[in-house]
């Protein structure tokens, strides 16, 4: 059973115990899933009371080093070696090729030089210069209507926000719509970004079970009916990282759940504009309960920070004041150009493009691992592997950094302790060219193969 090999004497005992935790976590002196010792008996090996040692649990949760669980005590979380997704690093070697993360194939954005010309042209240019109201310009948010209209919504402009991308408009929804210590329900594998801003606003995080076509709706209804629970995240079209797209009648059952238990539907549709037949999104269900989140960084360009929050219209007030305290407004310049290409048609020509390209690159993905069980979508920007044994996702992601390949193992996406399945999320849109995609998941499944090379110390 563990315990601190050093507690820092500066800080107050319950800090200390936590930052013992953190420390230990970090030197490999404790594992995921680890059990700590039962608060009576750490106290009195510290010499402390059982308070000081709850509060100092309590802390480790907080941080997301731990979780609790009733009946069967306190272990370190599973998640808790998860990487810093909201990191872009630009210092890799040139032969790297990243499989961890999805970028937007940059290769078929539109032309920004053309765009800037016709822009600059115009006569009310000088304006996008000034403070505009929290929620955005007229004109912004008739273009954002015409766009969230493509997924079969008929929002009014008065009920739309513009954000500065979709990390944002889930910053301004937590933090107007929650407190510390609220319970936001997520899928038990979700966006590594949600988890870090829950961490930081202090709101807790319950994951609800999934199969493979999303969320279950009798969990869910468990979930629902529990002390605390304001809110469910979902990104229903496309799931990262699962790949998982829930059915018509599924998100018909989730939307009356929720309204049964006055529970928020925080709706992420991300990837829902890659899909070639995109689905009803839950807000066509549930309109009064449900903020639905279209950005356009997947599907047009991820430095444009554009993203339309569609909100039930009792809530519009409260979330421009929110926009209004973290950024006073998105920028109307990258408004201006995202309003500009859904106007012009280029927006959808660029979708299209980018659909194309990740079609050719799931075909790549067919052909190298066609011996691997994976799950995706014909368009789709990544794929959600199944890994064999005697595999686990961690070696994998080791031993492939030996060849230069960077993956993301199911443990960076799960919340919860429950047992990370031998999976990885791999991205087929971050590496920049198809030659490097195909090179990338060759060694992979030449690793997974038992070619040459492989440690023997994973076996």
């Amino acid at each position: 059973m563990w315990r601190p090999t050093h507690l820092r004497s500066e800080a107050p005992k319950y800090l200390a115990i936590a930052l013992a935790i953190e420390d230990d976590v970090r030197a490999g002196r404790l594992s995921p899933g680890d059990r700590l010792p039962p608060q009576r008996d750490l106290a009195d090996q510290l010499g402390v009371t059982v308070g000081t040692v709850t509060r100092g649990y309590a802390e480790a949760e907080r941080r997301g080093l731990a979780r609790g669980e009733v009946g069967r005590g306190t272990f370190v979380a599973s998640d808790v070696a998860s990487k810093d997704f909201l990191s872009i690093h630009d210092d890799k070697d040139s032969d790297f090729v990243d499989l961890s993360l999805v970028f937007p194939l940059y290769s078929e954005d539109p032309d920004l030089r053309a765009s800037l010309r016709k822009m600059s042209k115009r006569s009310s240019v000088e304006r996008l210069l000034q403070y505009q109201v929290g929620k955005g310009m007229l004109r912004h948010r008739e273009a954002g209507a015409h766009w969230v209209g493509r997924a079969g919504l008929e929002p009014s402009v008065d009920d739309i926000l513009i954000c500065s991308g979709a990390q944002h408009a889930l910053t301004v929804l937590l933090g107007a719509l929650f407190k510390p210590g609220d319970k936001l329900l997520v899928e038990e594998f979700t966006y590594p970004g949600i988890k870090q801003l829950a961490a930081m606003l202090q709101i807790r995080l319950e994951p609800v079970a999934m199969d493979e076509d999303g969320i279950l709706p009798d969990v869910l209804e468990a979930a629902c009916a529990r002390d605390g629970v304001k809110g469910l995240y979902i990104i229903p079209s496309m799931q990262n990282p699962t790949t998982a797209t829930l059915p018509d009648s599924r998100r018909q059952e989730i939307a009356a759940v929720c309204k049964k238990h006055h529970v928020w539907i925080i709706e992420d549709d991300c990837y829902l504009m890659t899909l070639e037949d995109p689905p009803l999104p839950l807000f066509a269900y549930a309109p009064e309960i449900t903020f639905f989140i279209s950005t356009l960084s997947k599907t047009l360009a991820a430095g444009l920070r554009t993203a339309f929050l569609v909100a039930p219209k009792e809530y519009v007030k409260r979330l421009e004041s929110a926009i209004t305290l973290t950024i006073w407004m998105a920028s109307p310049i990258l408004a201006e150009l995202a309003a500009m290409w859904i106007e012009d048609g280029t927006a959808e020509m660029v979708m299209k493009r980018k659909q194309d390209e990740a079609r050719v690159r799931n075909g790549i993905a067919e052909s190298c691992l066609k011996e691997l069980n994976y799950r995706t979508k014909a368009t789709g920007y990544f794929i959600w592997l199944n890994i064999p044994e005697p595999w686990t996702a961690g070696a994998l992601e080791r031993e492939a950094l030996t060849r230069k390949v960077g993956l993301v193992s199911a443990e960076q996406f799960l919340v919860g302790n429950t047992p990370a399945p031998r999976a990885t999320r791999v991205s087929l849109t971050g590496p920049s060219t198809r030659e490097a995609l195909s090179r990338g998941l060759r060694s992979i499944a030449e690793i997974l193969s038992g070619s040459p090379g492989i440690p023997s110390m994973i076996f």
